[in-house]
């Protein structure tokens, strides 16, 4: 919850790979899909809205949402954990099924652990030998205490790719589920998509809704008052027309 980076436990399909190497990323040399950007938001709104309203959804909710990370960011945020990453820019893609009354239930009981599905990841990553497929399967665990992350096990249980990528994302799940490696940063990344971003992601799409509302009303308003305008104009040349 890169699922909250929770779509960051959604972006938790791509949380094995893409925070145990520290992706943050964004434009890239793999070119993203034309609509990713879009699914990832759709899926994040939806998220939020479970959380803010504290109801489930009818049944579980689905979304399918692809990620693409530049190399830079992801060398960067590797190196800071003190792991190399050398290979080229990387792009998963996930289709997330969430029981949402877990969520609700792990935001509002004093204590929870949220352990989520399995989730099949499918990345495509750049080597010297040209775009390389990597397969895994992951099912992230969350430890909620009084509504707020404390523990995250990203829960890798396969992974099958080139070994040096399968190599690097084992030893990377290993140390973060062991000791920890990365957990400050997914913990602090969760927390503020689920207590603070979705807060403002709302408030940000009422005032738009607002502005448009309000911009449609004036529009409306100024061609009711050109169809009058108008219409007068024909009732006077009607006028004229009888006069002569």
């Amino acid at each position: 919850m890169y699922v909250c980076r929770c779509v960051r436990a959604l972006r938790a399909g791509v949380l094995a790979l893409s925070v145990s190497a520290g992706l943050t990323g964004v434009a890239s040399a793999l070119e993203p899909d034309g609509d990713e950007k879009a699914r990832l938001e759709a899926c994040e709104r939806r998220l939020c809205d479970v959380i803010l309203d504290k109801a489930p959804a009818k049944g579980p909710m689905a979304c399918d949402i692809a990620k693409t990370w530049n190399r830079t960011k992801i060398e960067d945020g590797a190196s800071a954990k003190t792991l190399k990453w050398g290979f080229g820019d990387a792009r998963c893609h996930v289709a997330i099924k969430l029981e949402t009354a877990g969520i609700v239930a792990a935001l509002t009981a004093p204590k929870y652990e949220l352990q989520t599905n399995p989730h099949q990841v499918a990345c495509e990553v750049e080597t010297d030998g040209g775009v390389k497929p990597v397969k895994a399967r992951v099912a992230p665990k969350l430890k909620f205490e009084g509504g707020k992350v404390s523990k995250i096990w990203i829960g890798l249980q396969e992974i099958d790719g080139p070994s040096g990528i399968t190599t690097l994302v084992r030893s990377a799940a290993y140390l973060e589920d062991t000791f920890g490696i990365f957990h400050k940063d997914m913990v602090k990344q969760v927390n503020k998509f689920v207590h603070e971003k979705c807060a403002k992601s709302r408030a940000d799409r009422i005032r738009v809704e607002r502005i448009a509302h309000t911009k449609a009303a004036r529009e409306a308003r100024l061609a009711a008052a050109a169809r009058r305008r108008e219409a007068a104009k024909q009732r006077r040349a009607a006028l004229l027309q009888k006069q002569e």
